[in-house]
């Protein structure tokens, strides 16, 4: 379980790691040249396709990391769940009888 538990978590952060470079990139592409969609006159410009698909990846990045930080503060709290109900459904009646005299 510990094993499988590291290597999500180097998943994970690789995942991570890869979608900041990108995000990095993409950001350096819109910030570059938003100069040049003010003045540009061209109907199909390709340098104003390259910052709309830019524009279009930082936001479906966005809402991937936000889902990755939403699950990876949801998985501890269902493992938690998990090891409280465990512990719990192995009291027994018995064991619950003595908890309450004591």
């Amino acid at each position: 379980m510990n094993k499988k538990n590291s290597i999500f978590m180097k998943l994970i952060c690789i995942a991570i790691c890869l979608l900041f470079v990108f995000t990095a990139i993409a950001s350096g592409i819109i910030t570059s040249d938003t100069i040049h969609t003010r003045h540009c006159d061209e109907e199909n410009c390709k340098i104003c396709q390259l910052i709309n698909i830019a524009n279009q990846f930082s936001k479906n990045i966005h809402y991937i990391i936000k889902y990755i930080i939403l699950i990876s503060t949801i998985m501890p709290l269902v493992r938690l769940i998990r090891i409280k109900s465990k512990s719990s459904s192995r009291e027994t009646l018995i064991d619950l009888n003595v908890i309450l005299n004591e």
